[in-house]
């Protein structure tokens, strides 16, 4: 099954990431690297903070990696 959600993951035409819980990049797919323009080696280990195109403060990006935590842990 892990496999399986890995090839999905890689063949999508949706961006995705994986980050952790300080907020950096573990894994992104092609079609994300492809829409920021950036290679998927450059993407990992940066911070979701530096690639927000939103006008984010560290602050606010903190509270949304808490939010996505206790949604994570609530499942």
């Amino acid at each position: 099954m892990l496999k399986l959600n890995k090839t999905i993951i890689e063949t999508a035409y949706d961006g995705f990431w994986l980050f952790d819980t300080n907020g950096y990049l573990l894994e992104v797919n092609q079609a994300y690297a492809n829409m920021v323009g950036y290679t998927r080696e450059e993407l990992i280990g940066e911070h979701i903070f530096q690639l927000s195109v939103q006008s984010n403060t560290p602050e606010l990006v903190r509270a949304r990696i808490k939010k996505a935590i206790g949604h994570a842990s609530a499942i």
